[in-house]
């Protein structure tokens, strides 16, 4: 190990800044008017991030997506989201189809597929989330910055030791996808067959 200013570190780490692997991408400000009872999409707010876990639960519809919305916010399976508003610093993957980003939800985005286990990792960090706390300003309620978020210091692995953490990490992420999703049909079967079994319509 040696130093740096951020403590001790690993020899061939060096101190660099969080934006030199990732970007991050706002969501849409989305209009009530644009809401609808059903639609082809559900759209991702700050309630919808949780710390690990991604929640549609009261998610509103969108069927008509507007036209200035930029194309980012079509979010896809493996998305890093990150809350900005209110319980900062709370990161999630994406693990459905159909879901649209809103503001103050920001979308990670690695600069490489290498990347993407560590700034999970990272960002999930209970030292990581509090420093994300003490970052974020606000009166009323607290707000992360994704610019200021960008220029956070890091202790940054040489090139072949993130790729060596991402052959192992990143095969369990998606591990962790799948079975989310597995979780989230089996569920779907459930509600779907349970009161059809309660009434009689279908027996075993």
């Amino acid at each position: 190990f040696v130093e740096s200013e951020l403590g001790m570190i690993p020899e061939g780490w060096r101190v660099g800044r969080l934006g030199e692997i990732c970007v991050f991408q706002n969501g849409h400000a989305f209009k009530s008017k644009e809401f609808s009872d059903s639609g082809k999409y559900k759209l991702i707010t700050i309630k919808g991030v949780q710390d690990g876990c991604l929640s549609i639960d009261g998610a509103v519809n969108i069927e008509n997506v507007p036209s200035n919305m930029k194309n980012h916010c079509f979010l896809k399976e493996k998305d890093i989201l990150l809350s900005l508003t209110g319980n900062v610093g709370r990161v999630c993957f994406v693990d459905q189809p159909n879901l649209l980003l809103n503001q103050r939800v920001a979308k990670i985005v690695p600069i490489s597929e290498v990347y993407w286990g560590f700034l999970y990792t990272f960002m999930r960090r209970k030292t990581t989330q509090n420093e994300m706390i003490n970052l974020a300003k606000g009166t009323a309620q607290a707000n992360l910055s994704p610019i200021e978020t960008a220029q956070f210091k890091i202790a940054l692995p040489a090139q072949e030791v993130v790729s060596d953490f991402s052959k192992v990490v990143n095969i369990m992420y998606q591990k962790m996808i799948l079975l989310k999703q597995e979780n989230l049909r089996l569920a779907t079967l459930r509600d779907t067959l349970l009161p059809k079994l309660m009434s009689g319509e279908i027996k075993i």
